[in-house]
């Protein structure tokens, strides 16, 4: 080297630190030499230090040029992955450092053009580029994946409007925001402008922010806020005052967790709802976003913000296919092609990290790289792994020897764990304050082994800082497995890490968003804290870990509660609002709605825009205070014009539904478009129904999707339902199953169960249906909370095609003892059912379900009590009488069957007439009931039961001559009646059609002919016929008519009138053609089954047509046979048991019934005889043929 004095010490110094001087003399204007820039580079690739120290100077150029042949010449490479961050740093260009890795010389650097006295420029911080991969400095893939529409965002933040501006990239710890804003560094450097990180470290910091004129373009980076507002202020402060006379673009990226705006990093584990109302907000400004300002609205600096994007660009989780690119790349890079399928990769991460992270796909790439047939890892197991196998390969670089247990030293460890949390510390401070003993070499070096520091000497002789372990997430996971697993104390580790205040309050809030619920985190967070630095700087992230206790519903420790009431007068709105939602949610000791309203109403009254949001709520669902919807909906509108988003989406609920303020769809769907565009995932899903279903506004499809995508792209699960539901319901009738599917997955993948519980439904009922995947989603919803979940396992294992009758019953049972009232149900079903059946069971479990007053379930209980014995039955009335007073119309129903038929109680027909008629009555007009209150007026009219029909005096007369057009409606010895014997039926036919209500339909009609046939079943009453004449034009039709000697009433075909008739009259024993001939009777005229049949006994009836080429088949009239009677006694099985041949459709059946006792019919068997007859059945409309 020509510059003796610049050249690295052979001896002692550290070539990292020496680089690192070098780039700071380099921007305070200090020109180098090319020499020395190789140095820099070689440093990257030569870590060994005795082997660098025995090069001399002239060799590192050559060695360079060695390495660069390895290469092949290639400007893609290694070497330049790893030096170009650095290299850029210091003023080359990409096209530079291109042709540098393909051989040509770099050109000498020389000091920047110097500019005016009075503006000096910022000192950019370069980071130590560490053995660790998962540095964002190693770049170890080229180009993020997956981050192409972010990467966009951050370009496009580098726009060349004059004047500051700032934007932040947020997102959970992993997902990559270190390494997008050294790629815009990298980015900025090519283009010009001078960028790079802020240093904020006593000495080297930048101090001429109020006068600052910047000589070109800027890009300022701030990685970490949290813990550096103050000195952050600072800078901002300045920019804002002197951005109007900068002349050139001054961008400021924050690097942080947080969002400024303060919603939550993931979504808040609770049910899940399309409303806003439906729970109290906990958002507002984050609290470093509130330091950083002037006031608690940050108007100052939301003034400066970037006004493409809002101010942020949002990492969200990366897609499957791109977290497998990486972890394939990464094991390539160690040297493994991953033969594991692509699924089974994706859902190993996916059971690892539901937050789609890159860092755990780069973890979990190194240790496949090491055993591809790891599986079933979880996140805390791969973790462990990597530590264990980054401190195995830290060791045998080292000492080359096989590692020790990482707890073979305690007081490393301990030194380790402390710097971690401390964000790194000086050994030699932490001994001389008595925190631990004064560590050797050996223990120092070990613990920088742990941490991955620099273990060589420096040039000022033994090195006592130790670094935290990275990245952020690997340290946290090491700090809490050494607190758990290695005997170290928490409450004395964390009074050790004291030493640094505010990096380690840092560091417990990430914690606490990373780890929240673990063991030791909760028991960190736990102790008690005394008044002093910690105390202090905890002030500063208490608002953030209080945030997260209440989004995880868990009860706030009593540090965070006298934080949050120890606040200054300046953030007492937003803690006030804070502890109004602690108490609501009873997270500081009891749920108490009056403390919670009054927190929230001296909160809002401080003009805190959440707390205002939360008042509104408070007093439309009357919590802590009487209820007001109009009071409610003024704090809706106090919030929602300050600017609060999901206010704005509250006070468009109130419109649309009237409540609190006058129904105004216009201005509800103003609301929702404001909300949505202020960033309300709430009022993005609402303004998308108002476009589906043209609520406020012209219909527009295309524009319910786009909001119902823009709310879902952003994680909000009921959009991603809605989404679904659009492409399930199609347009134009066309449905998208595959569409509806991958929705419904991306709400499932957020962990909201009603996703996951449609997508059970969805693949049990289509795509398939699939039966695997129905049950699988099925468990997950339950796993994941869905109240129906168990039930509908139940039923699913219930079905046919599933039929797993043990797991059916499990799953009811699971539900009903969780008190789920159709569980209880259905387990009574279930067991009333089974084979064979549990009767006590079933009563059991439907007398459960009754108690809660399920109508199905007293239903099905009372068939099961009636079909007992008398107590049974009392017991059944009993719980009829009981759910018909309460409005159950299928119990009015039922009593009146009760009555009618005297099951339980004795026969009345009158009660059971008044029970119908209330059923009738009920807003429902219960149909069934309906159906038997005629039935019973026609019955009355037959029995002579005159208060309930009104008597006309038609004189019924028969033609003389007149002419039979159509058979009768059943076999049998009819008789033709003459004017004369007409005389006795005249009351009975008339009764007969004023209770039918028949009159209009035969205005025009006279009776033309009536024919009788004796009903031997029935003592004392006969079948008539009537054949009915219009002569102009010629019209025929027929109805029957059963009468006796007090009343008639007209056969409609309904079962119902035969059964309430049966039990006084019907009698089957009187002779042998009885049973015979109430067959034939039953079968005419119960029509009311949707596949009706007839009986046939003759050829005639057949209903062969006249005009037919086709004969009747001799074979068929040998097979025509009358009624035969086969076996059976009424005495004996209360049964007889026939033979009947039956007209079906187009075919001709041999059929056996059982005729019981009571008058029911039965069929037990039936064999197919002829089919695709030229036949059909006698036509019915009503009551006529």
């Amino acid at each position: 080297m020509t510059n003796g004095d610049k050249q690295p010490a052979a001896g002692n110094s550290s070539l990292g630190e020496q680089m690192q001087e070098l780039i700071v003399r380099y921007r305070h204007g200090q020109g180098l030499t090319q020499e020395e820039l190789i140095w820099c580079v070689f440093y990257d690739h030569q870590p060994d230090a005795e082997k660098a120290r025995t090069l001399d100077p002239k060799g590192f150029e050559s060695k360079l040029r060695g390495l660069k042949r390895l290469e092949g010449g290639k400007s893609d490479s290694p070497q330049k992955r790893t030096c170009a961050p650095y290299l850029t740093s210091m003023g080359y260009s990409g096209e530079q450092i291109t042709q540098f890795f393909l051989g040509k010389p770099l050109p000498n650097l020389s000091a920047p053009e110097a500019t005016v006295a009075d503006s000096p420029q910022p000192v950019f911080e370069v980071p130590k580029s560490r053995n660790n991969i998962f540095h964002y400095l190693h770049r170890l893939i080229e180009k993020p994946l997956g981050r192409d529409q972010e990467w966009q965002q951050l370009c496009n933040f580098l726009s060349d409007a004059p004047g500051f501006q700032w934007l932040q990239i947020a997102g959970v710890g992993g997902q990559g925001k270190s390494r997008l804003a050294w790629e815009l560094i990298t980015r900025a450097h090519e283009m010009g402008w001078a960028a790079g990180p802020l240093t904020f470290q006593p000495g080297t910091q930048f101090d001429r922010w109020q006068s600052w004129q910047p000589n070109r373009p800027h890009l300022l980076i701030v990685d970490y806020v949290v813990g550096r507002e103050p000195e952050i202020k600072t800078v901002l402060d300045a920019l804002k005052v002197r951005s109007a006379e900068f002349q050139h673009p001054v961008r400021l990226l924050f690097v942080e967790r947080q969002p400024w705006d303060g919603r939550p990093l993931v979504a808040i584990n609770e049910p899940k709802s399309e409303k806003s109302s439906d729970k109290l907000e906990i958002g507002g400004l984050a609290e470093w976003f509130i330091e950083l300002a002037d006031d608690d609205e940050g108007e100052d600096l939301l003034a400066y913000r970037s006004p493409d994007n809002n101010g942020q660009v949002f990492l969200k989780k990366l897609l499957p296919r791109d977290l497998v690119d990486i972890v394939r790349q990464v094991a390539a890079h160690f040297g493994t092609e991953l033969t594991l399928e692509s699924d089974a990769i994706a859902a190993q991460l996916e059971h690892i990290d539901k937050e789609g992270r890159p860092l755990y796909a780069y973890f979990l790439g190194k240790i496949l790289a090491d055993d591809p047939s790891a599986e079933n890892l979880n996140r805390e197991g791969l973790l462990d792994k990597v530590i264990e196998r980054d401190f195995k390969d830290r060791w045998k670089r080292v000492y080359d020897q096989p590692k020790p247990a990482l707890d073979s030293d305690p007081e490393a460890l301990k030194l380790a764990v402390i710097a971690t949390m401390a964000q790194g510390v000086d050994s030699k401070t932490l001994a001389s304050a008595g925190i631990i003993p004064h560590p050797d070499s050996a223990t120092r070096r070990t613990a920088l082994v742990i941490t991955d520091g620099d273990t060589r000497s420096s040039a000022h002789g033994v090195i006592f800082d130790i670094p935290p372990l990275l990245p952020d997430i690997l340290g946290e996971w090491f700090v809490l497995s050494a607190l758990d697993h290695h005997g170290l104390c928490p409450e004395r580790i964390l009074q050790a890490a004291q030493i640094k205040p505010k990096p380690l309050s840092a560091f417990m809030q990430r914690l606490t968003q990373d780890f929240f619920d673990h063991r030791i985190t909760q028991q960190l967070l736990n102790i008690e804290i005394n008044p002093g630095p910690y105390w202090e700087a905890l002030k500063d992230v208490a608002v953030d870990i209080s945030r997260k206790y209440i989004n995880g519903r868990q009860a706030l420790p009593g540090w965070v509660i006298t934080l949050l009431e120890q606040v200054p007068a300046d953030k007492q709105g937003e803690a006030l609002a804070l502890m109004g939602v602690a108490h609501f949610y009873g997270l500081t000791g009891t749920i108490d709605y009056e403390k919670a309203f009054a927190a929230t109403q001296e909160a809002a009254q401080a003009n805190n825009i959440t707390a205002m949001h939360n008042l509104g709520i408070f007093y439309h669902n009357g919590f802590g205070v009487e209820q007001d919807l109009a009071k409610g909906t003024q704090w809706f509108i106090q919030s929602a014009e300050a600017g609060y988003a999901d206010a704005m989406d509250n006070l468009g609920s109130s419109y649309r539904s009237g409540q609190g303020i006058e129904k105004d769809l216009d201005k509800a769907f103003y609301w929702f478009s404001k909300g949505a565009q202020s960033g309300s995932l709430y009022a993005m899903n609402n303004l998308a129904q108002c476009y589906e279903t043209g609520l406020g506004v012209a219909a527009d499809t295309a524009q319910a999707r786009y909001w119902y995508e823009k709310a879902a792209d952003q994680g909000f699960s009921a959009a991603m339902i809605n989404l679904a539901k659009m492409f399930e319901q199609g347009s134009d009738g066309k449905t998208d199953l595959e569409a509806t599917v991958h929705w419904l997955e991306k709400a499932a993948a957020t962990g909201d169960s009603t996703a996951m519980y449609k997508l059970g439904n969805l693949f049990e009922r289509h795509h398939g249906p699939d039966y695997d995947q129905a049950e699988r989603w099925y468990k997950n919803a339950d796993a994941a909370g869905h109240p129906d979940a168990k039930l509908r396992l139940g039923l699913f294992y219930s079905k046919p095609e599933v039929a797993k009758p043990a797991q059916a019953e499990d799953w009811f049972t699971q539900a009903a003892h969780l008190g789920d009232v159709n569980a209880m149900a259905a387990l009574g079903y279930f067991y009333c059912h089974q084979n064979p059946p549990d009767r006590a069971n079933a009563i059991a479990w439907y007398s459960q379900a009754a108690k809660a007053k399920h109508a199905g379930a007293v239903n099905q209980l009372v068939e099961l009590l009636l079909q007992g014995d008398e107590a049974d039955q009392a017991q059944g009335l009993y719980w009829l009488e009981q759910a018909a007073e309460t409005g159950n119309t299928d119990a009015m129903y039922n009593l009146g069957v009760c009555y009618q038929n005297g099951q339980g109680v004795a026969p009345d027909l009158e009660a059971a007439y008044r029970w119908y008629e209330k059923a009738t009555q009920s807003k429902y007009q219960h149909k069934p009931a309906q159906d038997m209150l005629r039935q019973l007026k026609l019955m009355n009219g037959l029995v002579g039961k005159t208060n309930v029909i009104t008597k006309s005096n038609r004189l019924f007369s028969i033609a003389l001559e007149h002419v039979w057009y159509a058979r009768p409606p059943l076999s049998g010895d009819w008789q033709d009646l003459t004017n004369i014997e007409l005389e006795q039926y005249q009351a009975a036919l008339n009764c007969a059609l004023d209770t039918a209500q028949l009159d209009s339909a035969v205005a025009h009609h006279q009776c033309n002919a009536v024919r009788r046939l004796p009903l031997s079943f029935y003592p004392g009453f006969d079948l008539l016929d009537i054949q009915w004449l219009q002569a102009d034009p010629l019209r025929v039709k027929y109805c029957c008519v059963l009468a006796g000697a007090k009343g008639g009433a007209v056969l409609e075909g309904h079962a119902h009138f035969i059964h309430a008739f049966n039990p006084q009259h019907l009698d089957l024993t009187r002779d042998e053609a009885a049973p015979i001939a109430y067959l034939n009777f039953f079968c005419a005229f119960d029509r009311q089954k949707k596949d009706r049949f007839q009986l046939v006994t003759n050829v005639d009836e057949l209903n062969w047509p006249t005009n037919s080429k086709i004969k009747i088949p001799e074979t068929l009239r040998q097979s025509l046979h009358p009624i035969r009677y086969v076996s059976g006694q009424f005495n004996n099985e209360g049964r007889q048991r026939y033979q009947a041949l039956v007209l079906w459709q187009k075919s001709l059946l041999q059929c056996e019934f059982n005729v019981h006792e009571d008058g029911e019919i039965t069929m037990e068997a039936s064999t197919t005889l002829f089919k695709n007859l030229p036949v059909s059945l006698t036509r019915y409309q009503g009551a006529f043929r």
